[in-house]
């Protein structure tokens, strides 16, 4: 269900494949809006539009934040930047931890090592279902199987797109045909990156001029140079681990079910990615069926 609002105004709650909502004729009641706080903290929702929010006066509201949880299970929102969490004293809330299902459809939240999910009694809560585009633009999920997605009416929610950043580092999500991209008014969001680690091994990836590498709190561990073609791949497999909720993958599983690519241009990206370690490929004592088994680099 989702909260919608007509052209006059009038609000109310319908089934995200209502047509009414699938055509735009009902649009979400937080369409063009964003909650932001102010340099004092104070919490206002205003349009993606205002001029506030595009000159960086007003910032979105978990800016520069995290949820987190302690050794005992605590839940707690820090910054970035507060030491605990650099320490590693805190680790990100969902950190180990699966969305799953049952047979009956209900979900939760349990361990990644869950002997459940180990077994098959449960399953990632996407398991079956992807995201999807309609035509003007609405983003859902379905079954796999749906054959809206056979007919091509229906396309992956993130098909043609790539994520870009403009001359202020604010990302965006655009076609990979933008004319802002061929000007070079946007570019690629990874362009002119580096890895880096500090001296706990704990890796970031920073711009070229971030105080903290000419300091030399951090430390370059490599620079990230694999082709736009192989990042949007690594876009991709990002994507397709999120609606899945998978961390390990094989490239025949990417291949065949889910990135639409030549058998070359895949090894290709993948050469490339596993070179630059961006992704890892695991070792394992047993030869695997599908291939080798990946996961992506911390």
């Amino acid at each position: 269900m989702v909260s919608v609002k007509d052209k006059d105004g009038n609000t109310s709650c319908v089934s995200v494949q209502d047509p009414r909502y699938l055509s735009g004729e009902l649009i979400s009641v937080h369409k063009g809006k964003v909650s932001v706080k102010d340099k004092d903290g104070n919490k206002l929702s205003v349009s993606i539009h205002d001029p506030r929010y595009l000159s960086g006066e007003l910032k979105h509201v978990f800016t520069g934040t995290v949820v987190t949880k302690n050794k005992y299970g605590n839940k707690l929102s820090v910054s970035i930047h507060d030491p605990r969490y650099l320490s590693g004293e805190l680790v990100s809330f969902t950190k180990y931890t699966s969305i799953v299902k049952d047979k009956d459809g209900n979900k939760f939240r349990v361990d990644s090592d869950d002997t459940r999910l180990l077994s098959g009694e449960l399953v990632g809560h996407t398991k079956g279902f992807t995201s999807v585009m309609y035509k003007n633009g609405m983003t859902f999920s379905v079954p796999t199987d749906d054959p809206r997605l056979i007919s091509g009416e229906l396309v992956g929610s993130t098909k043609g797109l790539v994520m870009a950043k403009d001359k202020d580092n604010k990302s965006i999500q655009v076609s990979k045909n933008d004319p802002r991209l061929m000007s070079g008014e946007l570019t690629h969001i990874n362009k002119g990156r580096i890895r880096t680690k500090d001296k706990n091994g704990k890796r970031f990836n920073i711009l070229d001029e971030d105080p903290r590498l000419i300091s030399g709190e951090l430390m370059i561990y490599s620079r990230v140079i694999p082709n736009l073609e192989a990042l949007d791949y690594l876009e991709d497999i990002k994507n397709y681990l999120k609606s899945e909720n998978k961390t390990i993958f094989t490239i025949k599983e990417l291949r065949y079910k889910f990135i639409n690519i030549s058998d070359s241009k895949c090894k290709n990206y993948m050469w490339q990615l596993v070179k630059y370690e961006h992704i890892t490929k695991l070792k394992t004592n047993k030869p695997k069926l599908n291939g080798f088994n990946f996961k992506l680099s911390n």
